[in-house]
């Protein structure tokens, strides 16, 4: 696969991506060349400086930056689920790390010991609760615009949204357009295709994920707890979210309007929605 734009080839060297060789434009000779260089040279990647012209072969926007790199790998619905499920820092300490050697005490040293570690003891056991935390996981319905798309995976991405799932049949793949619209945060987004949307939303309802459709005639986004596990279903802007999907969902979201147009772009749309979910969290 071929990716072009500065932020898309910079993101793509600060991943894991497998990149067989990176272009850049002759004419170019600043501090970001630089940096693209050395990152090549850390990661002993081939480069090249060639003619501009080579570039806009392979794309008119390229701001004289091209890179070949393997193509995209889908994560697994397990990956995505498995973040919510990780360790925070400390969460682990062993309940004796502070235990102190009482042979020698005298009765008030001793006592002051055990009162330690029994203090120790509730500080482990309460950030043990806290091992987990909410699964936060965006599905599209029938996305096929690779802008929006990629706008989405921007906006999931700077969200922290835990990853995002797609349609194998009815969803836009990762492509070119799609790295270049996301400014490269599509490196650092887990994206899993499944068979079927709707089974996929129901595995999530076993997993105690409430997963909410965003459309229009819903419950005011405003009004609504969007606190613990979530998954939020959005839905082209032609069809919207399907309707056998909408029942399965355990409700329906809407942003409020108030216009002479009474729908927004997805990705727009998207942001709105996973950034009232982050703000309800951090509250």
């Amino acid at each position: 696969m071929i990716i072009s734009g500065k932020n898309s080839v910079y993101e793509a060297l600060n991943s894991d991506k497998t990149i067989n060789k990176v272009l850049i434009a002759k004419s170019i000779h600043d501090e970001f060349s630089k940096k693209i260089v050395d990152l090549c040279a850390n990661k002993k990647i081939r480069y090249d400086f060639v003619d501009r012209k080579i570039l806009d072969k392979f794309s008119e926007h390229n701001q004289g930056y091209v890179a070949e790199i393997t193509d995209f790998k889908y994560s697994t619905l397990e990956e995505i689920l498995n973040i919510s499920q990780n360790i925070v820092d400390g969460a682990d300490e062993k309940e004796n790390s502070n235990e102190v050697d009482i042979k020698n005490l005298n009765a008030t040293d001793i006592e002051i010991a055990n009162e330690t570690k029994s203090n120790n003891k509730k500080k482990n056991e309460s950030k043990n609760i806290n091992k987990k935390k909410d699964a936060f996981i965006v599905l599209l319905d029938n996305i096929q615009d690779p802008h929006n798309f990629g706008s989405i995976i921007r906006v999931c991405e700077c969200a922290g949204v835990d990853g995002i799932i797609i349609e194998n049949r009815r969803s836009c793949v990762v492509n070119e357009t799609v790295y270049k619209t996301s400014g490269g945060a599509v490196n650092h987004m887990k994206i899993a295709k499944v068979t079927n949307l709707n089974d996929t939303i129901k595995y999530l309802q076993k997993q105690n994920i409430w997963v909410y459709a965003c459309e229009v005639g819903g419950k005011d986004i405003y009004e609504s707890n969007l606190k613990g596990n979530i998954a939020v279903v959005v839905g082209s802007e032609g069809e919207g979210v399907s309707k056998l999907t909408k029942q399965i969902c355990d409700d329906v979201l809407s942003l409020p309007m108030f216009g002479k147009v009474n729908s927004l772009n997805v990705s727009t749309a998207t942001s709105v929605i996973v950034y009232e979910i982050l703000r309800q969290r951090k509250n």
